[in-house]
C-alpha cells in the first residue's frame, strides 16, 4: 500500500516494504492520513528491510509466522472459534505466513 487516504486498513500483513525515494516509504504503508486508522497491521521489518511505517506494526519473522500473532490481533483462523466461525485464514505455524483459506 502506498498510502492510506481515508477509510481504515484493518487485519493485514505485508512481507516487503513499500520502496521510494526518501519519501512515502515504509514496511506497510508508506504515508497515512491518520496511522491510527490501521488497525492489527503488519509488516516483516527482517524480510522488507523496513525499520519504519506509518501505521501497522514491525515484527520480525519468527512473530510473522507465529500463529499467535494474528490470534491475538482478532484474525479469524482455521481451528479457533475466539475471532469468530468463518475460518478465514490458515497458517502453518513457525512455518509460513498466513493465507486466506482457501488458497
Amino acid at each position: 500500500m502506498g498510502s492510506a487516504e481515508q477509510g481504515s486498513i484493518e487485519r493485514c500483513y505485508s512481507v516487503v516494504g513499500i520502496p521510494g525515494l526518501r519519501v512515502y516509504v515504509g514496511g506497510l504503508a508508506g504515508w497515512s492520513y491518520d496511522p491510527n486508522s490501521i488497525v492489527s497491521c503488519f509488516w516483516d521489518k527482517e524480510a522488507s528491510s523496513q525499520p519504519f511505517s506509518y501505521g501497522g506494526a514491525g515484527l520480525g519473522t519468527i512473530e510473522m509466522t507465529s500463529w499467535w500473532t494474528y490470534w491475538a490481533a482478532g484474525c479469524d483462523l482455521i481451528s479457533e472459534n475466539d475471532n469468530g466461525t468463518e475460518d478465514i485464514w490458515t497458517i502453518q505455524d513457525g512455518q509460513d505466513y498466513p493465507r486466506l483459506w482457501w488458497q
